[in-house]
C-alpha cells in the first residue's frame, strides 16, 4: 500500500483503503478501481492523498514522475542554454539538484 497525493492520482489505480470526508463517512471503499468521476469527487471532497495499491502505485508514478523530470530537465537547460558565467552555472546545477528532490 503506497499513500500519493491526489494529483498524482489516476484512472485505474485501485484503492487500498477506504476514503473518508472531513466527517469520517465513507466515499469511496477500499478495492475501487478509480474512474474519472470518482476522482472528481475526491475533488469535490478537497481529498488531499488516498493509498493505492502498491504495484500500481510504483509503475504509474514512476512513469509519470520520468516524463515530468524529462520535461522540466529540458526546460532548464533552455533557459540556461549559451551561459558560461561560473556562477550563473552553479545556479543551473542547484536547480536540478531541487528538481531531482521534488520529483521522486
Amino acid at each position: 500500500m503506497t499513500k500519493i497525493e491526489f494529483d498524482q492520482i489516476l484512472p485505474g489505480m485501485i484503492l487500498a483503503k477506504p476514503v473518508k470526508n472531513f466527517m469520517g463517512a465513507i466515499l469511496l471503499n477500499a478495492g475501487v478501481t478509480l474512474q474519472d468521476q470518482h476522482i472528481k469527487i475526491l475533488k469535490i471532497w478537497r481529498i488531499e492523498d488516498v493509498f493505492i495499491e502498491n504495484d500500481q502505485a510504483a509503475t504509474e508514478i514512476s512513469a509519470e514522475a520520468a516524463l515530468l523530470l524529462s520535461e522540466h530537465r529540458k526546460e532548464i537547460e533552455h533557459m540556461f542554454a549559451g551561459i558560461t558565467s561560473p556562477i550563473m552555472l552553479k545556479i543551473k546545477d542547484i536547480a536540478f539538484e531541487i528538481l531531482e528532490e521534488e520529483i521522486p
